[in-house]
């Protein structure tokens, strides 16, 4: 939610809501926006928008310095830690994400964590 009644979804769910609005005949009520050609939404482009609702680089960081940390880590703090990111991650699809995003490579050392496996580097 940006703010009261303004919502952001990175999916298109325009045939979602079409559908609900003619079900309950509210066709006239419902306005759905979408990007502008130039891929912006009120003057910011999508990475600039992503970054002000998501705070995605805030994330990655999150993510880099957990990856730094797991040498030192025992596998229970490793599986504290990432979930304690991943609470935060609004689990954008990959095509969203910028190039550098960790939290792939956090999932693996996570994965490899529960799974019981040592030697958690990659």
């Amino acid at each position: 939610m940006l703010q009261e009644s303004v919502w952001l979804t990175p999916y298109n769910p325009t045939g979602l809501l079409e559908e609900f609005a003619h079900d309950k005949g509210l066709a006239d009520l419902i306005l759905v926006s979408s990007l502008g050609r130039d891929g912006t939404v009120g003057g910011m482009d999508l990475p600039d928008l992503l970054e002000k609702v998501y705070h995605v680089s805030e994330i990655n960081e999150k993510y880099r310095e957990f990856l730094a940390s797991r040498e030192s880590a025992a596998k229970e703090e490793i599986v504290f830690k990432f979930l304690s990111i991943l609470i935060g991650d609004p689990q954008l699809p990959f095509k969203l994400l910028p190039e550098d995003w960790l939290g792939e490579e956090a999932y693996r050392l996570f994965q490899k964590a529960i799974k019981g496996k040592s030697g958690y580097d990659n």
